[in-house]
């Protein structure tokens, strides 16, 4: 009873050898399509969206953040010492 519940076909179930062989070159080639394809349409613009986005925040703490935290310091020093 078990058995033919849980047992493997038997080989008239199997498919030709030719038509396994073809849907895997089937699936392969269009999952390898499909990868390259999306990332060239996904990849592309996120990476310039988050070059965008590092390098503002670069910027804004090379040039803006970190100098008005060293003038800040600077002007609290002043203050203490007075």
């Amino acid at each position: 009873m078990v058995n033919n519940v849980i047992a493997e076909p038997d080989a008239s179930a199997y498919s030709f050898e030719i038509f396994h062989k073809v849907s895997h070159q089937a699936y392969h080639y269009t999952k390898a399509f499909i990868y390259r394809l999306l990332t060239v349409l996904l990849g592309l613009p996120l990476m310039v969206c988050w070059g965008s986005i590092f390098g503002t925040y670069t910027f804004l703490m090379i040039w803006i953040a970190v100098p008005a935290r060293q003038m800040t310091r600077t002007y609290i020093g002043k203050q203490i010492h007075v």
